[in-house]
């Protein structure tokens, strides 16, 4: 009897220490089920949208003559380097008070040479900021159309374009495509250069009575109120 009285106490012992152990063990598996559940409830972290690329804008530039007004739509994505040149020497008033060298009753007129700012006629046409520019070929060329001068194939087999002269069609010349350059188009005031082209020529085909460019100037971009529908 004195065994069993003194066994009672110590076997109570031990299962109350077994619950002790299970209470407190309790808990811990409950919190780990709800870290289980929060981690299957949490809100996922959304995907950041994909920027929209900025659209490239032809600028658009306005060519102040003698003569009249021209408005030029630039080839910022066509023809990058030479939109970029051309933009930089407007800026640079590089243009201004430079006339028209040559020019072909209805065929083209060509401009850009600051040798025609001298008082000599025998090297217009042969001048240039000292530099040129690689080509960037590939598009028609028609009336309308912003053409880089340069030198024949024979002494330019690489075709790289004199950096700041240029012509613009005034009918379509399909034998130079792919030949020069052609960073631009004219979108109003085609009418202006007819009048240029038809002006009275020495047989250098530079205008006898000069005509002079006042200034070219950024004007509006592409999408303005001028017309950019192909030149007639």
């Amino acid at each position: 009897m004195k065994t069993a009285v003194v066994a009672l106490p110590r076997a109570a012992k031990f299962f109350a220490c077994i619950l002790l152990v299970l209470t407190l063990a309790v808990p811990s598996v409950s919190a780990k089920r709800k870290k289980t559940q929060a981690k299957k409830t949490a809100t996922p972290t959304p995907i950041a949208a994909t920027p929209t690329p900025t659209p490239i804008v032809d600028p658009i530039v306005e060519i102040v003559t003698s003569k009249g007004t021209v408005y030029v739509k630039l080839y910022r994505q066509a023809a990058p380097r030479h939109t970029a040149n051309f933009l930089e020497l407007a800026a640079a008033r590089y243009y201004e008070n430079v006339s028209f060298h040559r020019v072909m009753r209805g065929v083209m007129a060509e401009t850009g040479d600051r040798n025609t700012l001298n008082d000599f006629s025998w090297d217009d046409g042969r001048g240039g900021p000292g530099y040129s520019l690689a080509p960037e070929l590939g598009l028609p060329v028609v009336r309308g159309s912003v053409v880089a001068s340069r030198l024949p194939d024979q002494v330019n087999p690489k075709r790289l374009s004199n950096g700041s002269m240029f012509f613009i069609c005034l009918t379509d010349l399909p034998m130079f495509t792919d030949r020069f350059s052609v960073f631009g188009e004219v979108v109003s005031g085609i009418e202006v250069l007819d009048r240029i082209a038809a002006v009275e020529c020495d047989r250098e085909g530079r205008p006898v009575a000069p005509v002079y460019i006042d200034v070219v100037s950024a004007a509006e971009t592409a999408g303005s109120s001028q017309s950019q529908q192909r030149p007639r």
